[in-house]
């Protein structure tokens, strides 16, 4: 059953006004003409002689099932439309562009997106699952409470993410990751995370982060239901795979603030700190490698001495480190600032 608790008036493609008790076929409504259903919406612009865009007007949308949005649909949701999982399930929308027609007079796969409103884990369900897309957008979506992932990109490339704001909310959640993307050149930016485990965690190939902030604490300094030990397992951003590019990038109050795992990742005006007012963690550290073989060119950041016991660089792997700062250090204290007079 979809249960659509409140909405308003919609354009282009209709959805029907419906009360909390109505089914997932329900009765057509009167006003609109339509099935009353989310899923309804989505397939009728997705059809062939649709418009290839669900306008999902605002109002909370409680699904206990997932969305399946196919045929290369574009979604565009107010900014006060929420989905909600209202039942455990693996992820409350999927995007899949396996399944496709041709849309008569538009292009085949390119210019498809996803914008505006929240999609609501509720702590249920991972949030969205974007799966066999190219040339796709996602612009000004937030992303609460994912079981397992907030997003998880797969299959596909060319994806530009926007005004992408993901926030954990509730406790029990720890492990989680905000955003995943396990496929390869890919754009981010302007990507905030907010007490996901894992803020962002990419693989593959030649994706681009710009501008992303990942920090955590927020949860734990307001609830006492949150495990003491949450931020021990805090990585902001973990970069698999090789050859991605982090620009201008945030790593805001966890444990790991770079967990490099593959080959030869550059990181340009990067930095790292530690909200110790908040959070009394200690025993960070600011680029982990975790194999021989990673490796990671850091350019022109700022880490400054924000803990009692801070590593600048851990593991087997190599850094280089050029042009930084790293205000705060004594020499011969941290060992993070041993590494200063070894810098290219």
């Amino acid at each position: 059953m979809m249960h659509i608790v409140h909405c308003a008036a919609l354009c282009c493609v209709s959805l029907a006004l419906a009360s909390p008790a109505l089914g997932a076929d329900g009765p057509a409504d009167e006003k609109s003409g339509g099935s009353g259903t989310l899923q309804t919406l989505v397939d009728a612009a997705a059809a062939p002689g649709g418009t290839g865009v669900a306008n999902i007007p605002p109002g909370v949308y409680e699904l206990d099932r997932p969305l399946m949005a196919t045929n290369w649909v574009s979604l565009a949701m107010h900014p006060h439309t929420v989905l909600r999982a209202a039942a455990d399930m693996e992820f409350l929308v999927v995007w899949d562009g396996k399944w496709k027609r041709e849309l008569e007079g538009l292009s085949r796969r390119d210019n498809r997106f996803i914008s505006g409103g929240v999609l609501d884990g509720a702590g249920r369900a991972s949030c969205l699952l974007l799966t066999n897309c190219w040339h796709f957008t996602l612009r000004d979506v937030a992303f609460y409470d994912g079981r397992e992932y907030g997003m998880l990109v797969r299959k596909g490339n060319e994806v530009f993410g926007t005004g992408l704001t993901f926030r954990t909310r509730l406790p029990g959640l720890e492990g989680n990751t905000a955003l995943r993307v396990d496929a390869s050149d890919n754009h981010f930016t302007d990507v905030v995370s907010i007490d996901y485990t894992t803020g962002i965690h990419v693989d593959w190939g030649a994706n681009r982060l710009t501008r992303c902030h990942v920090w955590n604490g927020s949860l734990q300094s307001k609830r006492a239901d949150v495990p003491p030990d949450a931020l021990d397992r805090t990585v902001a951003f973990r970069i698999d795979g090789g050859g991605h590019i982090l620009r201008d990038c945030y790593a805001d109050t966890a444990k790991v603030g770079f967990l490099v795992g593959g080959r030869d990742m550059r990181l340009f005006g990067c930095s790292y700190y530690n909200n110790r007012k908040m959070t009394k963690l200690d025993g960070v550290t600011v680029v982990a490698t975790a194999t021989t073989n990673s490796s990671a060119l850091v350019q022109g950041g700022y880490f400054p001495n924000c803990a009692p016991h801070m590593t600048m660089q851990d593991g087997p792997g190599r850094v280089v480190w050029r042009d930084c700062l790293y205000p705060g250090w004594k020499a011969g204290v941290n060992p993070g600032d041993a590494m200063r007079p070894a810098c290219p």
